[in-house]
């Protein structure tokens, strides 16, 4: 039977709209996505800045332990003696500042007396105040200043102070933030790692293979958008996050412009 001119123009008109709508859904789609991923770059973002404040925190204060440190005699006194009961002295004064590592420096960069190990990768780096990471081989990385140390005005080395880095660092950068995945790695060497719903060497892995910055990766069937910190010394912090959460909240707006929530 054919159709009445009204009954057509309806059935035309129904599709019309049907057609805008999809497009509207698809359109809103995209922007949503494109938002869900300016957002997940603005949080990596915001994790990185929160990570250089407690660096910067944890600086400054070891440079304040580092001046008192300094202003005894005894650390000076010790570069035109023997060094055999320095290592002791240095351990001594280490556990009363709360520290994990004191060394004697001489001003040519060779490590004379430790509380800790001696091969001490950095060092140099951290004298000239060119850097702020120590990386030992087999021991924890450690954030690191030097002091100065001077004999009637005449140079005769430094006092380095230092403390370990890895799970606590970790731990406060993560306060209040149960969505973020972060490790510290060297290479292929896990240092410290704070994860939840991924295996370390899983998002270490991915990290690697990723892209830019707050890129998407997959990390064992889980989606997170990835960010790559630089230490110090080979050292790098993974920052992740997954954005579930934000998705959520995007559809369920979506949801509600369209009127079917």
């Amino acid at each position: 039977m054919t159709l009445s001119l009204a009954a057509r123009l309806t059935a035309a008109l129904t599709a019309v709209v049907i057609t805008l709508t999809l497009l509207t859904v698809m359109l809103m789609g995209l922007s949503l996505r494109s938002r869900v991923e300016s957002e997940m770059a603005s949080a990596l973002t915001r994790d990185a800045t929160r990570w250089q404040a407690l660096k910067d925190q944890e600086l400054r204060v070891l440079a304040e332990l580092g001046r008192v440190a300094a202003a005894n005699p005894a650390f000076t006194a010790a570069f035109a003696e023997d060094h055999s009961e320095t290592d002791a002295l240095l351990n001594e004064h280490r556990m009363v500042l709360g520290v994990d590592l004191m060394a004697l420096v001489g001003v040519d960069g060779t490590v004379l007396a430790s509380s800790g190990e001696r091969t001490l990768p950095g060092i140099d780096k951290v004298v000239r105040q060119q850097g702020q990471v120590l990386l030992p081989a087999a021991g924890v990385p450690l954030f690191a200043v030097s002091q100065p140390l001077q004999s009637n005005g005449v140079p005769v080395g430094y006092l380095v102070v230092g403390s370990e880095l890895g799970a606590e660092e970790l731990r406060r950068l993560g306060e209040g933030s149960e969505d973020l995945e972060a490790l510290l790695h060297a290479g292929p060497r896990l240092v410290a790692r704070s994860v939840r719903a991924v295996q370390a060497k899983a998002l270490l892995a991915a990290a690697g293979a990723g892209g830019n910055n707050g890129a998407e990766v997959n990390v064992g069937g889980v989606s997170l958008h990835v960010s790559r910190v630089e230490v110090g010394e080979g050292l790098e912090l993974v920052l992740a996050r997954g954005a579930q959460a934000e998705w959520a909240r995007m559809r369920a707006t979506l949801m509600e412009v369209l009127g079917l929530g």
